[in-house]
């Protein structure tokens, strides 16, 4: 069972504002709404979530994906349209209020009684909190260099961080892992040579539908490069054989071993 928004009121008949106010100010994965203020939004982990906060603040007319807890007087508010990470985050969530209260539960207006268990708000088989794992390939980058290959049609997308940790777009399927160590050293040469003088296509001579970009960021830099990968310039030449070849293997992979080149694959 979930539900799209929950209110949650106190046995007590009174919510402790500061006290989870507080908590909630103290969790590196949460941040208060820089537009709204009194709105803290849950993410998987604290990069996702400095992430959303400046995708928040750049667009403010609108909310970025996850949870969104609210706190009154006399409830608490959440909103549960997210992925299922931070989800796992809003269920952490009540389990510690329902640790220190006891509440009744609403779900998108439907009357739930006493709250016992918190997971039947929830969606079944969330993941657990505590196997989380701080993802380096999102912006903004504190170490290390960031490397993002993509198609111009946006559907087949490379993130690898010069960790080893990528993220993989191939149609609808997001997938994660890690690189293998012989296949990251490769990687971390490959972006090393690149040279960001190197001529860019003529978009008049070349088709658009195949153009893709390069972004190679680091924490004090931050380089576009447009190629053709059918015909890319010399110091690309490794880094679009990595590329395209990973991209295929992604794309192909089904549950199980993970394709050459990587030690870990999920989706």
């Amino acid at each position: 069972m979930s539900f799209e928004t929950l209110i949650l009121r106190p046995g007590s008949g009174r919510v402790d504002v500061d006290a989870i106010a507080a908590h909630l100010d103290a969790l590196p994965f949460a941040f208060r709404d820089p537009i709204k203020g009194e709105v803290w939004h849950l993410s998987r982990t604290p990069r996702l979530a400095a992430s959303a906060r400046a995708e928040r603040e750049a667009n403010p007319r609108s909310f970025v994906t996850g949870v969104l807890v609210s706190v009154a007087p006399d409830h608490v508010w959440m909103a549960t349209q997210a992925e299922r990470g931070a989800l796992a985050r809003g269920l952490e969530l009540v389990q510690w209020l329902l640790a220190r209260d006891s509440w009744t539960a609403t779900g998108d207006k439907r009357d739930l009684g006493l709250l016992t268990d918190p997971a039947v708000l929830f969606p079944s088989g969330l993941p657990d909190p505590s196997t989380f794992v701080e993802d380096l390939t999102y912006t903004p980058i504190a170490a290390g260099t960031l490397t993002t290959w993509s198609a111009a049609s946006s559907t087949r997308v490379l993130v690898v961080h010069s960790s080893g940790q990528f993220r993989c777009k191939v149609g609808e399927r997001l997938l994660q892992g890690q690189l293998a160590p012989n296949a990251l050293a490769t990687w971390n040469e490959s972006v090393a040579i690149i040279d960001p003088d190197d001529p860019e296509p003529e978009t008049g001579s070349v088709d658009l539908n195949i153009l893709t970009s390069v972004n190679v960021q680091t924490p004090n830099d931050d380089e576009l490069i447009l190629l053709d990968p059918t015909n890319p310039p010399p110091s690309l030449v490794p880094l679009t054989t990595l590329a395209t070849t990973w991209l295929s293997a992604l794309e192909a992979w089904q549950n199980g071993p993970p394709p050459p080149g990587f030690e870990s694959v999920r989706s």
